[in-house]
């Protein structure tokens, strides 16, 4: 960067604040922050991605793939030494109040329960999300808010026990063979037809899409900075 025809040609080289910017960029200390950023930002930028593609449904992954990025920033943080601990500390706080505060909503729980990738994962994965009450809680208050009337969320919350329990079609050995080959939405459409309630419940919740708009904005603000 500094020793493009632009730098060399403006006025930053003799100016005490260009001369500033050059001993802090070229410094140990400056490379190193930058890195242990990219440890931080790495994860996040993989989820925002993620968000915003057209490829699948992405409602369906965010509960996971925001917990998923809590694990990877910690990993590459590292567990070294009171440092690496305490920045890890900080971040996941700061992670912890961005996430609850502003994006975990009983949307992303109800699609992370309804998502059968998740949900029939391992031999465990089931029990695991019906002992995590707060997953509980915002699906139970996502089918509150958008079943059509009382009787319909009483059919939805009877057909959640097939779900549960691998009754009927969802329990067939085409339906579980399915379960990591194809999106789920459409697996849903395919093999839920015996529970009806449940199955429009998961279309309008699994089969929403997501953007990464205001990320969007800022990438446009960076792209009208000078590169010098």
């Amino acid at each position: 960067m500094f020793h493009t025809v632009e730098w060399r040609n403006s006025k930053w080289p003799k100016h005490p604040i260009g001369k500033e910017i050059v001993k802090k960029v070229k410094s140990n200390t400056f490379w190193n922050n930058m890195h242990t950023c990219l440890k931080i930002m790495a994860p996040l930028v993989d989820v925002i991605r993620m968000v915003d593609t057209e490829e699948k449904h992405s409602m369906a992954y965010i509960y996971s793939a925001i917990e998923d990025c809590k694990l990877k920033v910690k990993t590459n943080l590292g567990d070294q030494n009171d440092d690496d601990r305490e920045l890890w500390k900080k971040m996941e706080r700061i992670l912890d109040r961005r996430w609850s505060g502003m994006l975990q909503k009983p949307l992303h729980a109800a699609a992370h329960y309804l998502n059968p990738q998740y949900y029939y994962a391992t031999l465990t994965s089931s029990d695991e999300m019906e002992s995590n009450t707060k997953l509980k809680e915002g699906l139970l208050d996502c089918i509150a808010k958008l079943a059509l009337d009382e009787e319909d969320e009483s059919q939805i919350l009877r057909d959640l026990i097939v779900y549960r329990t691998k009754a009927g079609r969802l329990g067939k050995r085409g339906a579980q063979a399915c379960v990591k080959t194809i999106a789920p939405v459409e697996w849903w459409i395919t093999f839920g037809s015996e529970v009806p309630a449940l199955q429009r419940f998961v279309k309008s919740v699994i089969g929403l899409t997501s953007a990464a708009s205001p990320c969007e904005r800022i990438w446009s603000t960076f792209d009208n900075l000078s590169c010098f």
